[in-house]
């Protein structure tokens, strides 16, 4: 039990890192209440065919990058997390 909740508030602490990094105006972007419509709203288009909400990437600076990266590291597979990096390499 000791180890799951080490680990849950280290995957925590990466989420919380990120969050607190962000601006106000990038802050209220990123987060959606439980509830919103727009939290089960997503896809894969290309930015250039479908417009996305939340934060770009371009919108963040390195270290805001760098925090970000970390917490899909934590939350990711190693395959996921790949993934993931090759579907943002096609914007």
């Amino acid at each position: 039990t000791i180890l799951l909740y080490s680990a849950q508030s280290t995957a925590q602490d990466h989420v919380l890192n990120f969050l607190n990094s962000l601006n106000k105006e990038q802050r209220d972007k990123a987060q959606l209440e439980f509830d919103d419509p727009l939290r089960e709203s997503w896809h894969f288009f290309p930015a250039s065919m479908w417009q996305r909400e939340g934060v770009s990437l371009k919108e963040l600076n390195d270290s805001q990058k760098e925090l970000l990266h970390a917490m899909l590291k934590k939350h990711l597979s190693e395959s996921g997390y790949t993934k993931a990096m090759k579907i943002i390499s096609y914007d």
